[in-house]
């Protein structure tokens, strides 16, 4: 099994109160909706450097 690493945050209560609120209304914890931003925003940044040639072959089947 993966080892797991702790984290402490402090985020505005805004951010937290949106969290919550976003956890419970999916069913899940806010520490699964934390993991799933971070995820999401780490897939983004793997494709961000490929997305100019990914836009040009596109353009190209056109």
């Amino acid at each position: 099994m993966t080892e797991l690493k702790r984290l402490n945050i402090r985020i505005r209560p805004e951010m937290h109160d949106f969290l919550k609120k976003s956890a419970d209304s999916r069913g899940l914890t806010m520490n699964a909706m934390v993991i799933f931003a971070l995820e999401t925003y780490f897939q983004q940044q793997q494709v961000m450097p490929y997305l100019g040639d990914m836009m040009e072959e596109l353009q190209k089947d056109k």
